[in-house]
């Protein structure tokens, strides 16, 4: 089974059409810069150099790209009939008998090199005995694209040349490949202030390291009275022609590599969640990709095998089914205490993966998540069953930790995956607010308690409780903001009895009002709207 295709993209990608202040036709002579760093992301796009291989035949490329697609369709198809998905009696005649993928060893891990800038040496005084006209006015034409760059020495004139160009291309690759930043606004103690977490893609900083990669020194030029050096960059623009068709063959390469090693896996008879995870984050490199100036431009020639393999990964997080660790059916209801499950899809067992534990019809002293072990099988307590009928419990693919696992967009539940148990009767509960007393604490008090009889069934009473819900209140002091108040709000709600806490959740809201006492009035309707939707 080959391992999927770990991608390292080149800075073609980077060098799109936005980069400007540069132009053409080339010097006689050019001298290469050598020794571009070595950078591993999660992709891998093999450099095209200068425009390709010249015994490479136009035909002969045609044929192993149209090669490449047909192995990701028909490896496409092999994962819908894995997933038990209709397949049409034609799509399996096409595919049957070819040949498989070979295996490919994974290659080994490359630790980045510092880049290697050649210095030359200064040209005879001849040559240039006053400054030439490119410092100030840049070729030019088709073909190429030109930086000039001054420094103390040649080294730092190239860097600045490329910065000429390269900044356009990084201001590029962090605005188009988004660097999934997420900013929120807190206001405490009467001051604003903006945080953000910033999760930069494999991807994202493997084609900021990239950037210089065929990159050409044309000329030089020392001036002795300032003793500065300046130096005229090229990259030709016939390469990144080349390069365009290694990143839709890599990209499809990638999809079709990654689409094998699910087939594989279900083939084997385990599905680990590592496989998953691996997938998923090709799939976030390729959406990346796709987001760039260059990839919105080719990226319908990979669109449909990315659709199906991004689809095939949501059937496969969605086909959860538990059953007796024997394989058998479990008892319906089952009683309350130690449950062991096996976890499997289409039969097949999930191993070594982290599982939500999603609790309905009713509460239930139960773990937030839980694991499988490397047979699929997991155990866990579930205690203190409370409920109108039979309390629902639930299990699904935790993807917390897997980066960006959004793009899966919304996965839904699977019923297969879901039992249910018996309960003490409807769960009694009283009612306890913290840190708000007062109308404030009433209305508090009477909205969670709706709340909770409408999630899980329960019955809000003064006496004799089975549950104590406390909810605890955190209102800072409302802040004036030119003619507005912002009032920020933190609350915790606790659900807990003898067996231990059965539930516990926090959030936090802000909003922006006409007066203080508007502004809580209005946070506390934002938070009962933020509860509705757990």
């Amino acid at each position: 089974m080959n391992p999927v295709k770990t991608i390292s993209l080149l800075s073609a990608l980077a060098l799109s059409p936005l980069m400007t202040g540069c132009a053409t036709s080339a010097p006689a002579q050019t001298k290469t810069v050598h020794g571009a760093a070595s950078v591993t992301g999660s992709m891998r796009v093999s450099s095209a150099g200068g425009g390709g291989s010249a015994a490479t035949s136009a035909s002969a490329r045609a044929s192993a790209f149209d090669g490449l697609r047909s192995r990701a369709s028909c490896a496409s198809i092999d994962m819908a009939i894995a997933l038990g998905e209709r397949v049409s009696k034609k799509e399996r005649q096409l595919c049957a008998g070819r040949p498989k993928a070979k295996a490919k060893p994974k290659p080994a891990a490359v630790a980045p090199t510092p880049k290697q800038v050649e210095v030359l040496e200064a040209p005879p005084t001849k040559a240039h005995s006053s400054p030439p006209d490119w410092i100030d006015r840049p070729p030019v034409g088709k073909g190429m694209i030109y930086g000039v760059g001054e420094g103390a020495d040649a080294k730092q004139a190239f860097a600045k040349a490329m910065d000429m160009c390269a900044g356009q291309v990084k201001a590029s690759i962090h605005s188009e490949m988004e660097e999934e930043t997420n900013q929120r606004v807190e206001i405490s103690g009467g001051k604003e202030t903006v945080s953000g977490s910033e999760n930069l893609s494999s991807t994202t900083r493997m084609l900021v390291r990239a950037v210089l990669e065929d990159v050409r020194i044309v000329d030089q030029y020392v001036d002795k009275k300032s003793k500065r050096t300046y130096v005229l960059a090229s990259f030709d623009m016939a390469a990144l022609q080349a390069k365009k068709r290694a990143i839709v063959e890599s990209v499809l390469e990638s999809i079709t590599e990654a689409t094998e090693k699910l087939t594989g896996a279900m083939a084997s008879g385990k599905l680990d969640q590592s496989d998953i995870t691996t997938v998923v984050n090709v799939l976030v490199d390729i959406t990346a990709i796709g987001r760039t100036r260059m990839g919105r431009e080719l990226k319908s020639q990979w669109l449909k095998p990315y659709r199906q393999l991004k689809n095939a990964v949501s059937l496969l997080v969605e086909c959860l089914e538990v059953s007796a660790t024997s394989g058998g059916k479990l008892p319906q209801p089952m009683k309350p205490g130690n449950v062991a499950l096996k976890v499997t899809c289409q039969g097949v067992p999930v191993t070594n993966a982290s599982m939500v534990v999603d609790v309905s019809n009713g509460l239930a002293s139960a773990p937030n998540t839980t694991a499988t072990d490397g047979a699929g099988l997991v155990e866990m307590r579930v205690a203190h069953t409370y409920g109108k009928g039979e309390v629902q419990l639930a299990l699904r693919h935790d993807l917390s930790a897997i980066r960006n696992s959004d793009v899966l967009g919304k996965i839904s539940e699977s019923p297969r995956a879901r039992w249910s148990m018996t309960t003490q009767g409807p769960a009694k509960v009283s009612m306890k607010v913290v840190g708000v007393k007062g109308a404030q604490g009433d209305r508090i008090s009477e909205g969670v308690g709706a709340w909770l009889a409408q999630k899980f069934g329960a019955d809000v009473v003064k006496r004799g409780a089975h549950l104590e819900s406390i909810i605890r209140m955190n209102i800072e002091t409302s802040v004036n903001v030119g003619t507005k108040y912002t009032q920020p709000l933190r609350w915790q709600i606790t659900v807990q009895g003898k067996g231990g806490t059965v539930f516990d959740r926090k959030g936090k809201t802000g909003v922006l009002a006409d007066s203080p006492e508007k502004a809580i009035e209005d946070a506390i309707t934002s938070m009962f709207q933020r509860i509705n939707r757990w």
